[in-house]
């Protein structure tokens, strides 16, 4: 009688070579070499171009993840603000009704180019703060003394101020007359610097440097930070009754890691004008409409 294979004596094949793969008791050259044949018939290496597209599915899945991980966040920029003096007089009321121009931004040791630059950022802080007040900005101002044939006269007036700081009043209240409206802003360009602190490195020992030009160099100079800084600071005049209404400060700083920089210079200076405006714009808030127009 022939025994027919069941699936018992299958199932013991498969044991069988399973223990011969794990070095089980069949031992001898013919259990190595029956070993090998089942290694070779049971583990093949994997398709080439297979492991191409793998190698290739994570490449892009790393460059997905660059894109869109986060971009590297701008340095933080220092805010500072004050207001020294207000009137209760000042509303937003007045401004809305008598106007406002940007007559003249004080620095003496600022070359022209930054002046305009401080007149235009508070011109633009202003109509940012005041967006219901006529502001008239600096150069606008300057063009309608001109046409008056006042501009001797007006660069005296600023001269005058700037040395002595007293106002004239006649004199202010002529410029307002020119400009059209009642309120005067007289900006002033205290600091704009840009510098680079750098370490001097004497005998292997390291210094503090202290400030440097940003263009210097030299193989003792090693620059680690640089930093922006631009400080304002504003009146506001009533040109009918003949006194300051307002005085504050407004300054930005940022401190970068030198060759990392974000932060611009102008931008320095808009987080400046900004917080000069914010102050004039917060102090007026809660006063109430004034008994009179002057005092």
């Amino acid at each position: 009688m022939c025994e027919t294979p069941s699936k018992n004596r299958s199932w013991a094949s498969k044991g069988k070579d399973a223990d011969i793969l794990s070095g089980g008791p069949h031992v001898g050259l013919k259990g190595a070499r029956l070993r090998d044949q089942l290694l070779k018939r049971h583990f093949r290496p994997p398709h080439p171009l297979g492991y191409w597209f793998f190698v290739i599915f994570l490449s892009g899945l790393s460059g997905c993840a660059a894109l869109f991980s986060p971009p590297n966040a701008p340095p933080p920029v220092q805010h500072y603000s004050e207001t020294e003096l207000i009137s209760l007089r000042l509303t937003r009321e007045s401004l809305k009704s008598g106007g406002l121009a940007v007559l003249a931004v004080l620095s003496p040791r600022a070359p022209e180019g930054m002046q305009q630059n401080a007149a235009y950022e508070i011109f633009q802080g202003l109509r940012s703060s005041f967006p219901e007040v006529h502001i008239i900005p600096r150069s606008d101002a300057v063009g309608k003394i001109v046409s008056a044939d006042q501009l001797p006269a007006y660069k005296a007036f600023v001269k005058d101020y700037e040395e002595k700081r007293k106002m004239n009043l006649d004199a202010l209240k002529k410029w307002g007359e020119v400009e059209g409206v009642r309120y005067l802003f007289i900006g002033e360009l205290g600091v704009a610097d840009k510098h680079t602190e750098a370490r001097i490195m004497r005998g292997g020992e390291d210094m503090v440097g202290g400030k440097i030009s940003v263009f210097a160099s030299g193989p003792n100079m090693i620059p680690e930070e640089v930093r922006k800084q631009v400080r304002l600071r504003g009146e506001l005049w009533d040109s009918r009754c003949g006194q300051a209404v307002w005085i504050g400060k407004g300054e930005a700083e940022v401190a970068e890691t030198a060759g990392q920089e974000q932060a611009r210079m102008e931008d320095v200076f808009i987080s400046a004008a900004r917080n000069l405006t914010f102050s004039l714009s917060k102090s007026i808030e809660k006063n109430p409409p004034p008994a009179k127009e002057c005092p």
